[in-house]
């Protein structure tokens, strides 16, 4: 179970730095 919140955490931060790029 800690492993898949880990992974949902990266996950997240994925998303963000993905979605700031894509904005930039």
């Amino acid at each position: 179970m800690g492993y898949a919140l880990n992974f949902n955490l990266i996950w997240r931060h994925f998303d963000k730095l993905w979605g700031g790029l894509l904005l930039s």
